[in-house]
């Protein structure tokens, strides 16, 4: 459930993202072999900053951005998903570190 919600809102917001010059990249991990809860992993790159989202089936969610010159940290949280997620909401400081 979680996985297709947030790539829904991915799908909804390529265009946003492509018309502001972010590189987007999307991975799954269907939750065989290693990693038994499916995941869905988006990657950006935007200016000096690379950032990435990660989404588990189970509800988790990680998100963090780092600076690529100094290699510092800008952003890292933690989500417990519940009911349907607001990622536009949650993702706010994310979109705003990365100037989007």
């Amino acid at each position: 459930m979680y996985i297709c919600c947030f790539n829904e809102w991915i799908i909804l917001n390529a265009q946003r993202f492509e018309q502001m010059g972010m590189a987007q990249n999307v991975r799954f991990n269907d939750g065989i072999g290693e990693l038994p809860n499916p995941t869905m992993v988006v990657e950006h790159s935007y200016g000096q900053c690379i950032g990435q989202i990660t989404v588990w089936e189970s509800g988790f969610m990680d998100f963090e951005i780092i600076d690529i010159k100094s290699g510092e940290q800008l952003l890292w949280e933690h989500r417990d998903l519940d009911g349907q997620p607001d990622f536009g909401n949650i993702l706010e400081e994310y979109l705003k570190l990365l100037n989007v």
